[in-house]
């Protein structure tokens, strides 16, 4: 296991420290930072730079001004929660993790301080795991919230232990039942786990992503999808599980295996539309206009008031761009 060994700060031999200046300076930081966002609002782009560039100027003279004030050797835990939060926002975690630490040590029954003792740690990879489920552990105990249960099941995901990581997904529901991160990650295990059909409705039930979830979840399911595939795992051959199985290969941009599950599919199923649209939209996406073209064609067969394929079909015929 690993052990952050910090020494241990004999305060009495230092006199107060006075933190008023990197005070100031993180009211100023904080200042810029919410005329930034004001001015990004009237979009003045000239200004919301000028003040971003501040901010970062008062950021780090805050820094400078709690490191030459000692606030390692403080017992100050309101000026040692500050530093820390510095830290961790310039991304500087092997010193953040420092300085969470000594927070956890000044203030031992203060649960929030564990749990970004953790996410420093778990920033730095599996190098700290250990120490991060330790802090995110005693965090959880001592004020168990849904947050934390799912920061814990990200280090145990991260770490390949993908049972205890459901385990932290599902104390995390049971405690917010909407929290996004956690259905996200549950549903994401699920695939992996060969429950395709389960995980994709779970996905399916959270509608559209909110823009800062995007990125993350299109690089999840690229990873949950590389599992799945590695692992061979043996899937049931119904319509419906073969759709779910096409879908997520769509959300992970594997448009050919996507396109080949909803064909076997169509084979099982031959009279659902909605499969049929699957097929075009897939088939078009890879220039295969005929195939694309066959299959609204037989959807509108089927069931002939659908606007959405209608339009879809004519666009087949625009010149591509």
């Amino acid at each position: 296991m690993a052990v952050l060994l910090i020494p241990l700060w004999a305060a009495s031999c230092h006199a107060a420290s006075d933190f008023t200046d990197a005070h100031a300076a993180m009211t100023q930081y904080r200042d810029e930072q919410v005329a930034a966002i004001e001015a990004q609002g009237k979009q003045q782009t000239e200004l919301v730079q000028q003040h971003q560039a501040k901010a970062k100027e008062s950021l780090e003279g805050a820094r400078t001004l709690y490191e030459q004030a000692g606030v390692m050797a403080s017992r100050d835990t309101d000026a040692v929660r500050e530093y820390a939060t510095i830290l961790s926002g310039t991304g500087d975690f092997d010193l953040a993790a420092e300085a969470w630490q000594r927070l956890t040590e000044l203030a031992p029954a203060d649960a929030s301080g564990w749990k970004e003792l953790g996410r420093a740690l778990s920033a730095l990879g599996h190098v700290r795991a250990q120490g991060a489920l330790a802090a995110f552990r005693h965090a959880e105990q001592l004020a168990p919230d849904a947050e934390t249960a799912f920061l814990l099941g990200r280090v145990y995901r991260q770490e390949s232990l993908y049972d205890l990581a459901m385990e932290s997904f599902g104390r995390a529901l049971e405690r917010d039942p909407a929290y996004l991160g956690a259905r996200l990650a549950a549903a994401a295990l699920k695939i992996q786990d060969g429950h395709v059909r389960e995980g994709n409705a779970d996905l399916e039930s959270i509608g559209p992503l909110p823009p800062e979830y995007a990125d993350e979840f299109d690089q999840r399911i690229k990873e949950t999808v590389d599992h799945l595939i590695e692992t061979r795992r043996i899937l049931p051959d119904t319509a419906e599980d073969d759709m779910a199985y096409a879908k997520i290969m769509f959300l992970a941009q594997r448009l050919q295996d996507a396109l080949e599950a909803a064909e076997r599919s169509a084979r099982l199923s031959p009279n659902d539309e909605t499969i049929l649209n699957f097929i075009g939209d897939v088939a078009a996406r890879l220039g295969m206009r005929d195939r694309a073209r066959e299959a609204y064609v037989r959807s509108l067969e089927l069931k002939p008031d659908q606007p959405r394929t209608k339009e879809r079909m004519q666009a087949l015929d625009q010149p591509a761009k």
